[in-house]
């Protein structure tokens, strides 16, 4: 799935930003949009694409994951502390996943992490540096501004 993401973002965004108007590309007919919720393939995946499948009971344990990335929520690319959007991005939260309580069951969630340029540049912010699955990134916004699939 990250794979996947990385190259949609990159086969969409502009190197260096949009200069003059310039549109960002656009995605081949052929690429599929999938996401940002990812599902685990359920039984009748396995069954269907097998013969005689191999069906154990860890593929029920899968949980749902959720990508909080830039290609599908652009409106999250301003810094939560300052709301400047001289941010840059900077990858994949290393951390990992987080475990988080989706409305019908658990789910997780991987995240991209941004840096601002005016925290940094700043003496009187500590940190510059926030993950999107991070509660700090979250604070400061009503439950309205949370994306929603």
């Amino acid at each position: 799935m990250v794979q996947y993401v990385n190259y949609i973002h990159k086969a969409t965004t502009v190197r260096g930003g949009p200069k003059n108007g310039e549109a960002p590309p656009i995605l081949r007919i052929e690429v599929p949009i999938l996401g940002p919720r990812f599902l685990p393939p359920s039984y009748i995946h396995i069954q269907k694409r097998s013969p005689t499948p191999a069906i154990t009971p860890t593929s029920a344990y899968l949980k749902p994951l959720h990508i909080i990335h830039p290609f599908y929520n652009p409106e999250l690319a301003k810094c939560p502390q300052c709301d400047s959007k001289n941010i840059l991005w900077e990858g994949w939260n290393t951390a990992g996943y987080r475990e988080v309580h989706g409305a019908h069951r658990e789910e997780t969630a991987l995240g991209y992490q941004l840096k601002c340029q005016p925290c940094r540049d700043s003496p009187q912010q500590s940190n510059y540096c926030f993950a999107t699955t991070n509660a700090k990134f979250w604070e400061n916004k009503e439950h309205w501004e949370i994306p929603r699939e």
